[in-house]
């Protein structure tokens, strides 16, 4: 299996740093108001929507990102991460 442990984030999350995390945030795409926070992994993407369902996609299974993974119970732990991340995140701007 390749990709990153998440171990260390899941254990400490606010210590922890993950290689090549990407953080963005848009507050209107291709006309549609639905603000968004999102954090890209060299394995997930997680984008947490204001107006609609979360997202979290397993970039190395799914490359053509169309499984949403959001309440699945196997990803519920990384869920719970890249939420924690983005928090972090806006706090630290």
């Amino acid at each position: 299996m390749n990709g990153q442990s998440l171990l260390a984030a899941m254990k400490k999350p606010e210590s922890a740093r993950l290689a090549n995390e990407r953080f963005f945030e848009y507050y209107k795409l291709a006309g549609q108001d639905n603000p968004a926070m999102g954090i890209v992994t060299n394995q997930y993407k997680y984008i947490d929507y204001v107006k609609s369902n979360d997202i979290l996609i397993d970039l190395k299974r799914d490359p053509q990102e169309t499984n949403n993974l959001v309440g699945r119970w196997e990803y519920e732990a990384v869920v719970k991460v890249l939420q924690k991340r983005i928090e972090q995140h806006k706090t630290s701007k």
